[in-house]
Order: structure tokens, then sequence, then C-alpha cells
């Protein structure tokens, strides 16, 4: 039993089950769907996209682990900082199936089905993306205090919110900042410089923040159970 406790009670408090359950119901509408109506199952494109929008998730499984053996004496700076950056280059792909609803067409015989299947890819990109958003939040706050974390959680939607719209305007990959940077660049620069661009960021990452500071930031650290004792006393 506590060979089987230990991973249950890690993927618990690391919220996978629920991240799982999200993309499952999701490609269980993509796929049972269109099968229980006699057809092919359509949009299979969602399925790539709900693989990146794991990413970063998965980047903040291995944040965790990492800063879990920093607290214990370890040397795993280094090795942070560049999970971090995987994570923050692809948090975007997680709100970006909010974006792929796009693709709704009111022309198609079965509308409400292709409905589903986009809402719930789109919900599961949310909901690993306000995930692995708290990881951040938690691990930030560890080290550095509740505003720094919040500060990070902000910066970090707001920033997601303009992936979005490199991703569908410009059409452009998390890793293209590694293998194109000059491009991506060049893509900045020209969507920054549309209002009605920017208006778009702006619109999904403060959808994420909302999202997130309405059902996914992690309640306040309670305070060590030395000071509560000396508060009584």
């Amino acid at each position: 039993m506590p060979r089987l406790s230990a991973p249950v009670r890690w993927s618990v408090d690391r919220s996978v089950l629920p991240a799982v359950a999200a993309s499952a119901l999701a490609v269980l509408v993509l796929i049972a769907g269109p099968v229980a109506l006699g057809q092919r199952p359509s949009h299979r494109f969602l399925l790539w996209n709900l693989a990146l929008a794991w990413v970063p998730f998965v980047a903040t499984l291995v944040l965790e682990e990492l800063d879990d053996r920093r607290q214990r004496g370890g040397r795993s700076v280094l090795a942070m900082v560049a999970v971090a950056v995987v994570w923050l280059l692809f948090l975007p792909n997680a709100p970006y199936l909010v974006s792929d609803i796009t693709h709704l067409n009111s022309r198609s015989p079965t509308p409400w089905l292709d409905l589903a299947r986009l809402v719930s890819f789109a919900w599961a990109g949310c909901l690993l993306a306000v995930l692995s958003l708290r990881a951040v939040h938690r691990v930030v706050r560890r080290a550095a205090g509740a505003a720094m974390a919040w500060s990070v959680v902000v910066l970090a939607t707001l920033g997601s919110g303009f992936g979005v719209v490199l991703g569908r305007f410009s059409r452009l990959n998390s890793w293209q900042a590694f293998t194109a940077p000059r491009t991506v660049a060049d893509e900045v620069v020209r969507l920054g410089n549309s209002g009605r661009t920017l208006a778009v960021a702006l619109f999904f990452g403060l959808l994420l923040l909302t999202i997130y500071a309405a059902v996914g930031a992690p309640p306040p650290a309670r305070p060590a159970r030395g000071a509560d004792q000396s508060d009584e006393g």
C-alpha cells in the first residue's frame, strides 16, 4: 500500500488526474461522437494542439520536483531556469485551444457536435494552463514571496495572450524562438504595431488571468507552526 499511496498522493498534489480527465473527455468527444453517427472524426489537428498544451503542464511537474530537491539542499537552480523557459515558451499553446473555436462551421451537418468538440478541447487547454500557472505560483512564492509570485503570473498570462496571437495570425510555433529567432522578432514587431492585434492578445491574456484568479490560484501560504504557537503564548 505505501508504494501505491505515494504516487497517488503525488498525482493529487500536482492535479494530474483533473488534467488527464479533461483531456480524455476532449479526445472522447473527438472520436466517439462522429463514430456514433457513422462519420470519420474531423478536426484531428486538435490532438496535436492538445499535445502541445501538455508541454507546459509537464514542465511544471518537473519544475516542482526540482524545487523539492533545491529545498533539500540540491543544486538544481540552472535546471529550474531551463525548465521555466520551456514552460513560458510553450504556455501559449494551452489557451491557444480556445482560438480553435474559429474553426466552427455553422453549415456543418453536426454543428452541435462540432461545438462540443471545440469547447471540450478549449476547456482542456485552459485547465492545463491554469494548473501549470498554479505550480509556478507555488514555486515562486516559496522562493520569493506572494507579491513576486503574482507578478510572474500576471506577466506570464499577458505574454501568453501575445503568444496566442503569434500562433494564430503568424502561424509560429513555440520552438521557433530557438530555431528562427529573427522571424519571431520580426513578427513580434509587426503584430505589436497593430492595435487590433494587441486587443486580441490582451483579451486572451486577461481571459486566462481571470480564470486563474477565479478558480486556479493556490490558497495563501499557512504561517509556520512555531509562529502560531508563539502568538497563542
